[in-house]
């Protein structure tokens, strides 16, 4: 279920030049895309996340758990910055 939405571009910080050590120190954004963010509520553990997919093509470009100890910021009236995981990044550095 979605419970809301505003505009929004997704950037990712990912490492540069690979996993090693002092690579992984220095972080670059990469812009992603931008769409519509959901939020979406679990039915019965009521766990919420945030959902963004591309416009046009549909491709998921954020799918975040929603934390309570994460800081948002609102930026102007459609924009809203805040620190998430990428799961894959992680495990791909790790790896």
């Amino acid at each position: 279920t979605s419970f809301g939405s505003a505009a929004a571009a997704a950037a990712a910080a990912a490492p540069e030049g690979g996993a090693s050590g002092e690579a992984a120190k220095s972080w670059r954004w990469q812009e992603r895309g931008c769409g519509i963010v959901h939020i979406n509520r679990h039915s019965k553990t009521g766990a919420g996340r945030l959902v963004m997919r591309m416009r046009g093509v549909l491709k998921v470009l954020l799918n975040t758990p929603v934390f309570p100890t994460t800081k948002y910021e609102r930026l102007g009236q459609k924009s809203v910055r805040f620190v998430g995981v990428d799961v894959d990044a992680v495990e791909s550095a790790v790896a």
